[in-house]
């Protein structure tokens, strides 16, 4: 059964202290978005599970085979609302074919895992990439969104 996006955790568009699931280099990256383009989101969610993850086993309770599957399941570094649709963002210090893996991976996952209501857009933030990464990129309808980071006010 799906999931209602309602039952996410679901933040203002504005810097956070702490991002689940970033850290260091990424979460720069992420207040740097946030600074460019946030006022034009609706809410941002972090560290969002998609997928089933992996059970435990027969043996198992159940609360430990949902904090299995949890811990398991692949996550989406955020995901924004943006009024008339959304942004699956993954967010790298040097963008890659791995973030560009993940993006497709996890577009897939997130409308399997979730009861979703607008269109969703792929995102990859980064520092820099690779400028093959931009033809791979558009083949799958990614959108690379290179920051600067040298300057977050």
């Amino acid at each position: 059964m799906k999931k209602s996006l309602k039952d996410l955790r679901w933040y203002a568009p504005k810097h956070l202290f702490k991002y689940p699931h970033m850290f260091g280099l990424e979460a720069h990256i992420m207040d740097k978005w946030i600074e460019k383009f946030g006022d034009v989101a609706i809410n941002i969610a972090y560290d969002i599970p998609v997928g089933d993850g992996r059970s435990v086993g027969e043996q198992s309770t159940i609360k430990l085979d949902l904090g299995a599957r949890y811990s398991t399941s692949y996550k989406v570094d955020a995901f924004a609302d943006m009024g008339g649709f959304y942004y699956l963002i993954e967010v790298k210090g040097s963008g890659n074919l791995e973030g560009i893996g993940q993006l497709v991976s996890y577009k897939q996952l997130i409308f399997d895992t979730y009861i979703i209501d607008k269109p969703v857009h792929l995102k990859l933030i980064c520092t820099d990439c690779h400028p093959d990464l931009y033809t791979v990129a558009k083949a799958h309808l990614i959108d690379i969104v290179i920051l600067d980071i040298s300057k977050i006010t």
